[in-house]
């Protein structure tokens, strides 16, 4: 009786603890997190197979590595953090700033904006070397010296 109370108990801490961790996660992650959940598993399983002689070591290796590149995968694809463009035009800069982004001094006309605006993104540009934080911040010099720009 003893002998299967254990693995009984240790089965349905697993399950409450697996339940747990996919309620906690947002909605638009609860799919990738049950399918997890059953990767893990299964993984779990088929080792437990393997060290009882039930399956062969290989299909239990193939088990683990289906559930860890599964992981990977998801880390890699799913990154939340904002790029740099989002964060580089979340941040409002004023006329001098943008003046200065662009070599320009005070009195400035839109046609120098423009070309120092392609001047520099021909340099900064991500395509050619720069990043997006960089060609986010040129952008926002342009649009604000271009509005605010008095003929």
């Amino acid at each position: 009786m003893l002998r299967f109370l254990f693995p009984f108990l240790l089965l349905v801490i697993i399950v409450v603890l697996a339940k747990r961790f996919i309620e906690s996660a947002p909605a638009a992650e609860k799919a990738s997190r049950i399918t997890t959940v059953i990767l893990v598993a299964l993984a779990i399983a088929m080792t437990i197979l393997a060290i009882f002689h039930r399956v062969h070591w290989v299909a239990a290796a193939f088990a683990a590595l289906g559930a860890a590149i599964k992981e990977s995968w998801r880390r890699i694809h799913n990154r939340s953090a904002p790029s740099y463009a989002q964060v580089g035009n979340s941040v409002k800069i004023s006329e001098q700033e943008a003046l200065d982004i662009l070599g320009l001094e005070s009195p400035y006309t839109a046609d120098a904006v423009v070309e120092a605006h392609r001047r520099l993104m021909q340099k900064l540009h991500p395509d050619r070397g720069g990043n997006d934080y960089l060609a986010s911040k040129l952008n926002q010099a342009k649009d604000l010296l271009l509005k605010n720009y008095r003929a």
